[in-house]
């Protein structure tokens, strides 16, 4: 049987899988753009665009996913999600008409990679609490940046060995049997159930409640009376090891304590076998189907009197009163300034951030990289992005400033660096500063979520993190058609990354009107607080 910690373990295990499976191609769609630009003749912003229509529905999703989670179980929510992922690859090889991989590719992978991405997060607040949770947190997480470090070298290998569409269909076989292996883990912790007698709970297994039960039955009288005759020996069958050694509170006890009193068994008729001593296999089948039926009875006359009712009225209350509350959190939210300052920022900067993921490889062709050269400055941007999330977490309780500011300083470095990939440098230089973009751009994705709780505070914060990955998502959906389409018409990236940077540079002004906003308050806090002082004084 598995623990709890194991079974912790292996839904971490199953979620650091998944997303190396299969995130390290819904965030490194680089080499399907090449590939796939080859294959069907299609122009950059025809591929283009199925790669960002897979990204964004990916985060647009990620409310549905939650809500499946919720209303069904987690394991079908990522079963379906590694069938629609694998089929969706094999599907693709025999499509003739390139528009199809919209929907084959770009809906079905997209939408599946975000059921595959949730449940594993979902339930780990079942499993992990406070510090163990981060770190299991993290370690799924990091199997994003193990997937793209690892995908882009090995798709490549394989499309010179096996060809684009044989790689495509084994590689999907292994999503399906890959997420069908993990689901195994997608379940949440076995509650026990309880059965009640007028005496308390009695438990299913021998592990269930068993402090409970020894509080409620040590001082029991008739546990008091099996104590005394244990001692004498009356019962010539159990021999005590120690003298003064209690009864094991298990199942096959509790039910023997409650039956000696209620079916008032005399000590005559227990010690009728022909040995002169109790069958106590045969004894505890009698005690198990009679406590079994004593539970039924209780049960039905409790809801044949309604006495259920009082719960069931208390629970729609309190459903009533969550959405009245949700409402009220959502009137907040949309009245807050920093609700239109910020919300919008995800939107410009993940078009940015979804070139790096769908467009970066056309541009290092472009530059005359070759395709080994294009394969391992991706695996180097997987590494970086990989270590970069893995550092700041360790850091971040330690960091002097607010999440805000990295963000701000996060899209600063974006801005830069797209910048400086329009010049005309080596190829040695080019890899460098796709490793350096990695960087900012894993710090964005990391806090994107840590600046809603920030700005709008816990309570309002679910929803915060719901409109940021809609208009993260909204933002993948039209990337291409500013970046790949700008290719087409002007044959160079040198318009897309300028305009890029532009969106960075204005999300790094707004973040920053946010943090001076916040500032100015904390201050006429203080300033308020201290006059107050002084008049106390």
């Amino acid at each position: 049987m598995f623990t709890h910690s194991n079974r912790g373990l292996a839904l971490v295990v199953a979620g650091f899988s998944l997303n190396l499976s299969v995130l390290g191609i819904t965030l490194n769609y680089n080499i399907l753009h090449l590939k796939l630009q080859e294959q069907f003749n299609a122009t950059a912003s025809e591929t283009g665009i199925v790669g960002g229509v897979a990204v964004g529905l990916f985060n647009i999703a990620s409310p549905l996913t939650t809500f499946l989670c919720q209303a069904c179980s987690p394991r079908h929510v990522v079963i379906v999600g590694a069938i629609m992922c694998g089929s969706s690859l094999v599907v693709s090889t025999f499509l003739s008409q390139f528009s199809h991989l919209i929907f084959s590719y770009g809906v079905l992978f997209g939408v599946g990679s975000s059921f595959v991405h949730i449940p594993p997060l979902y339930l780990l607040v079942f499993y992990f609490s406070g510090k163990r949770y981060n770190r299991a947190c993290v370690a799924i997480l990091t199997g994003i940046g193990a997937g793209v470090a690892i995908t882009s070298p090995l798709l490549e290998k394989c499309f010179s060995v096996y060809g684009f569409f044989y790689t495509l269909r084994m590689y999907g076989a292994c999503t399906i049997c890959i997420g069908l292996t993990a689901s195994l883990a997608m379940g949440k912790p076995r509650l026990t159930k309880t059965k009640t007698c007028k005496y308390g709970p009695i438990a299913n297994s021998k592990n269930d409640q068993v402090n409970d039960l020894r509080l409620n039955l040590i001082n029991h009288p008739v546990s008091a009376e099996l104590k005394a005759k244990q001692r004498s020996n009356d019962f010539k069958g159990e021999k005590t090891e120690t003298k003064d050694k209690e009864l094991p509170f298990c199942q096959e006890t509790i039910c023997k304590i409650i039956l000696l009193q209620e079916l008032e068994i005399e000590e005559a008729t227990l010690k009728k076998n022909s040995n002169g001593s109790i069958s106590n296999t045969k004894y505890d089948k009698e005690i198990t189907n009679e406590i079994k039926h004593s539970v039924t009875v209780e049960v039905k006359a409790k809801q044949e009197n309604n006495d259920f009712n009082d719960e069931n009225k208390i629970k729609e209350l309190t459903l009533s009163e969550e959405k009245i509350s949700k409402i009220i959190l959502l009137k907040t939210m949309l009245r807050s300034s920093n609700f239109w300052i910020c919300q919008p920022m995800f939107f410009l900067f993940s078009i940015g951030i979804t070139f790096s993921f769908v467009s970066a490889a056309n541009f290092m062709d472009e530059k005359s990289m070759s395709s080994e050269e294009i394969a391992r400055t991706l695996s180097f941007m997987g590494i970086g992005s990989l270590i970069t999330r893995v550092v700041f977490v360790v850091i971040a309780s330690c960091l002097p400033v607010s999440v805000t500011f990295i963000i701000s300083i996060s899209n600063l470095l974006l801005c830069v660096l797209s910048i400086l990939l329009t010049f005309d440098i080596s190829n040695t230089c080019l890899t460098v500063l796709f490793i350096g973009l990695s960087i900012p751009r894993a710090l964005c994705l990391v806090l994107s979520l840590p600046v809603c709780v920030e700005l709008f505070g816990k309570r309002i914060s679910t929803e915060a993190m719901s409109v940021a990955y809609c208009f993260f998502g909204m933002g993948s959906l039209v990337s291409q058609a500013v970046t790949d389409n700008l290719y087409d018409l002007t044959g160079s990236y040198d318009t897309a990354l300028y305009t890029c940077s532009v969106l960075f540079f204005v999300c790094t002004l707004s973040f920053g009107v946010v943090i001076l906003k916040s500032s100015r308050k904390q201050n006429k806090e203080y300033k308020s607080c201290y006059s107050k002082y002084l008049q106390h004084q």
